[in-house]
């Protein structure tokens, strides 16, 4: 399946720093374009993420990417797989306490999460131990209950601020 017509491959590979692998859009101009936008909320990934320095990825243009899509967005939610916990790559994009909520999956540890947490982080621990159909329609229950919670609480933030 052919994503983008290759004719607009090379303007794009010419204007941005584009990656037709990743089919991402990357540099100056990406951000200036996303300053023009705003999102309710915004899932990103991690390549890494430490109590001391949060959530990275090894390039640093992704990270400027990463942030300015955070700063036009309301919420953000970072998936990571529990394996890249303790992994520090080259460039900090958020600290634990700036993301909404951090998903990952039931392999990191109990001792690990209560870290976490007591750096700032606010965890969502996705079962795949039990490998049912059943738990996962579950926790996808489970994410968009905590979704709409923090959805409400911030519209009702939001309405109190505006009373002032």
């Amino acid at each position: 399946m052919q994503l983008l017509p290759t004719t607009g491959l090379r303007e794009l590979e010419e204007r941005y720093s584009f990656t037709p692998s990743d089919l991402a859009l990357l540099g100056r101009e990406t951000l200036t374009i996303l300053d023009r936008y705003r999102a309710d909320k915004a899932f990103l990934g991690s390549s890494g993420f430490t109590l001391e320095k949060g959530h990275s990825t090894p390039n640093p243009e992704d990270a400027q990417i990463k942030e300015a899509i955070m700063r036009v967005s309301d919420e953000t939610y970072v998936l990571v797989d529990s394996s890249k916990y303790g992994h520090n790559c080259l460039t900090s994009f958020a600290r634990l306490r700036d993301v909404d909520l951090t998903i990952t999956d039931s392999h990191l540890s109990s001792s690990k999460a209560k870290s976490l947490e007591a750096a700032g982080a606010t965890l969502r621990i996705v079962d795949v131990r039990g490998g049912d159909l059943n738990s996962d329609a579950k926790n996808a229950t489970a994410i968009k209950e905590v979704l709409r919670t923090r959805s409400q609480k911030k519209a009702l933030t939001l309405d109190r601020n505006r009373k002032r």
